[in-house]
């Protein structure tokens, strides 16, 4: 494709101008996935490896910078060693690109219809690791059943989950799903090195479910944890009327009258002991800062009131 051949030929930057010319020409007689509305493409960056992005220049920017999640580059430098990469919830594509470097091949799950077009966008970018990627447009889920999923405030913003939560201020939307035995079945894929969730509170359903694929492959796991997503559902289903959570939410959180919503936590924390039981078969598991962890200490404080990522493995690190 032209686009390939002019991204290989100029491997910076170039700027919005030449591109609206491009667009203006060859581009403006053809359909391609992306509009090319006068794109200012920008170099990023990390660990040494460079790709190219387009949107988004604060978080970019951020990302070059280390600010943004330096320790899930380093992780992934870490325990992807020329073999297959799963990212599950790849938003914009930030891991899946910078993986595309280390991996041998890269599936990339991603079921926001916003983040779908940012990924793409960012995917024409890179021709060179767009080979290595394939973005699967929908969830992985524990029944494979089509399902919508929510906004936390718009579509794109990277708190989309198959969760609906207390309060999320956006909308929905309908999207496929699948089982990931079957896919991995049907495309028939092996040696997984390392598989990435992160998916806003989906994988207190997902990781139970996908128990035996992690049990057969053996892959180390890299999984963020979001309690109170899954609290804030669990409290939706309790209590329909909005107005009525907000009460006893303030009764529960501002009078420090934890009996309010006794039963709603127990569920949940339920839910997470069920996630780290089907777990149970890793040998170590470790910090973002990769410090081992006991896991009986991961029901704690930090993780029943935030967000939490941890490495689940069967090597040292």
């Amino acid at each position: 494709m032209i686009w390939d051949y002019l991204l290989n030929r100029f491997p910076y930057p170039i700027n919005g101008t030449f591109h609206r010319r491009i667009h203006q020409g060859y581009f403006a007689q053809h359909t391609f996935m992306y509009s090319f509305k006068a794109i200012q493409m920008k170099t990023v960056q990390i660990h040494d490896q460079t790709i190219h992005v387009d949107q988004r220049p604060d978080y970019w920017q951020a990302v070059a910078d280390g600010n943004w999640e330096p320790n899930t580059f380093k992780i992934l430098k870490r325990f992807i060693k020329n073999d297959t990469f799963l990212d599950i919830g790849a938003w914009i594509g930030s891991t899946s690109l910078y993986a595309a470097f280390l991996a041998k091949r890269v599936y990339s799950f991603e079921p926001d219809p916003i983040a779908q077009k940012e990924f793409k966008a960012n995917l024409s970018l890179n021709p060179v690791l767009r080979k290595k990627i394939d973005l699967v447009e929908k969830a992985i889920t524990a029944d494979g059943q089509n399902l919508n999923i929510y906004c936390r405030n718009e579509f794109g913003d990277s708190a989309s989950s198959i969760l609906s939560r207390s309060w999320d201020k956006g909308t929905e939307v309908e999207v496929e799903a699948l089982l990931l035995d079957e896919f991995l079945e049907e495309r028939d894929i092996d040696g997984i090195g390392l598989i990435k969730v992160d998916i806003e509170g989906g994988e207190f359903s997902v990781i139970p479910a996908i128990h035996n694929v992690l049990k057969t492959h053996q892959p180390t796991l890299y999984l963020s944890f979001h309690f109170p997503y899954l609290f804030e559902s669990i409290l939706k289903e309790n209590y329909t009327h909005r107005q009525v959570r907000r009460v006893v939410n303030f009764l529960d959180r501002r009078l420090s009258m934890n009996f309010v919503l006794m039963r709603t936590r127990k569920r949940a924390v339920d839910q997470l002991k069920a996630l780290l039981d089907s777990l149970s078969f890793y040998s170590f598991i470790y910090s973002e800062n990769g410090e081992l962890v006991s896991s009986k200490d991961l029901i704690d404080h930090e993780m029943l009131n935030g967000f939490t990522s941890l490495v689940f493995t069967n090597e040292r690190w």
